[in-house]
């Protein structure tokens, strides 16, 4: 239902259904393409996919990053949360998208992660939602921001 309303108001707008679905494919292999690249610890990589000034939402401390160095300063903090925590050997597996919309240079998408890792040496996880607004720049989708939320 939501994808007919969205083609439709897509149709409405010029486009063509078979554009829109184009867009939303590449929303979703670029948020894949990140995923795996951070899942190798290809941080290089996975900073590749981000805007100029993203922001990101996460659940430890200080909860929010903002501007050009938000997936760095996450990264670092995240390092200092998972020490503290006794966490290692993380991982995020994504599954298919609940919602993915583009609109003009603008994407939205919404996936249920699982996140694996290790605490203390046992096997761990934690069932969310990540979510990502995109920016397409330079004719590549870019992560404009995302969010996890533990489910």
């Amino acid at each position: 239902m939501i994808r007919q309303l969205i083609f439709a108001a897509i149709l409405a707008l010029g486009a063509t259904p078979a554009a829109a679905a184009a867009e939303a494919d590449d929303i979703v292999a670029a948020v894949n393409a990140y995923n795996d690249a951070l899942n190798k610890n290809d941080v290089p990589g996975a900073a590749g996919f981000y805007a100029p000034s993203p922001a990101i939402i996460d659940e430890f401390t200080p909860h929010v990053w903002t501007g050009a160095a938000a997936f760095q300063q996450w990264g670092a903090d995240y390092g200092t949360y998972a020490a503290a925590q006794a966490m290692s050997e993380p991982s995020m597996v994504l599954a298919p998208p609940l919602q993915v919309r583009a609109e003009a240079d603008r994407g939205y998408a919404v996936f249920p992660a699982t996140f694996n890792f290790k605490r203390k040496g046992a096997p761990d996880h934690e069932d969310g939602l990540m979510t990502f607004a995109m920016q397409k720049i330079g004719g590549a989708w870019k992560i404009a921001g995302w969010s996890w939320s533990l489910k």
